[in-house]
């Protein structure tokens, strides 16, 4: 053999091992991925730092069926859908912004143990988004709409049960004072004309307290002037007032926030008034606001 056809049949083995050892690089490459994309699937959507809380078939109707004074929004999910996977930041976003007001909650219809819940609230596709607003004694409404933070937290606060009364005038605020005067009236006086979330949140969580709003109008002033206002009115105003009678009112000085205008109530209403179903937690801030 020639020395040119020895260092031929050399070169020719190290192109053979080079091409061997890129083999078996892509094939360990593809492996690693392979374990990459598998640890993803299987990862769980949410953990217990996160607002969103998630429920088994242990713990389903504890947290969203127990309790009619409760909005409960929660997603039906699994593990390896990326859809699911897609609404996770959004849905987590929605929960953060109504936190305290509204309760999130995930349920992994991949986990055979959970397969009956998902299978009563007929799950036939993923993600699955319901409303759950007035316990056992309502069905829930489904979520049809975009999986974004803002349509989800907007549609989530357009759930909770309105218990707030809309007094319309001076001649409508005696009566509604009247009605079991025994127990707080807290009043809002503002230019809004709708109801706001926060409101109607507080109401559902202080049911034995009676809520109602007022709007600002000139066949209003009387009313403006017995509450202490002066000035125009550049934000609501909010009144405690006990025993049926304007000249007990008591106005809010707090920010407009549900937290602080959650922890005033608890210190400020009877027990009584508290829905009996759950203990008050401090809240998480949120950007909701009367």
């Amino acid at each position: 053999m020639t020395s040119f056809n020895k260092l031929r049949t050399v070169s020719e083995l190290f192109a053979d091992m080079n091409v061997e050892l890129k083999r078996h690089q892509k094939m360990k490459l593809t492996l690693i991925l392979s374990a990459f994309y598998l640890s993803v699937a299987h990862a769980a959507l949410f953990t217990a730092k996160d607002q969103v809380k998630t429920l088994d078939n242990a713990s389903f109707d504890k947290h969203v069926l127990e309790n009619p004074y409760s909005t409960s929004v929660v997603s039906f999910t699994a593990d390896w859908c990326g859809h699911c996977r897609n609404l996770v930041p959004e849905y987590k976003s929605a929960a953060k912004s109504l936190s305290g007001m509204v309760n999130f909650f995930n349920v992994d219809c991949d986990s055979d143990t959970n397969r009956p819940i998902c299978s009563r609230y007929g799950v036939r596709g993923f993600p699955t988004v319901k409303a759950f607003t007035r316990g056992r004694k309502a069905p829930p409404k489904d979520y049809n709409g975009e999986r974004k933070a803002n349509a989800i937290s907007e549609w989530a606060g357009n759930q909770i049960r309105n218990l707030v009364t809309r007094v319309s005038d001076n001649e409508a605020l005696q009566p509604w004072l009247d009605t079991e005067k025994q127990a707080p009236h807290i009043l809002v006086y503002t230019n809004k004309a709708t109801t706001s979330t926060l409101l109607k949140a507080l109401a559902l969580k202080y049911p034995g307290a009676k809520f109602g709003i007022m709007k600002a109008t000139s066949r209003n002033k009387d009313v403006k002037k017995e509450l202490g206002l002066t000035g125009e009115l550049t934000s609501p105003a909010v009144f405690l007032i006990r025993g049926g009678s304007l000249e007990t009112a008591e106005k809010y000085e707090g920010s407009l926030k549900f937290k602080p205008l959650r922890d005033w109530l608890e210190d400020e209403l009877p027990e009584s008034s508290k829905t009996p179903f759950e203990t008050t937690k401090k809240a998480k801030k949120t950007k909701s606001e009367l």
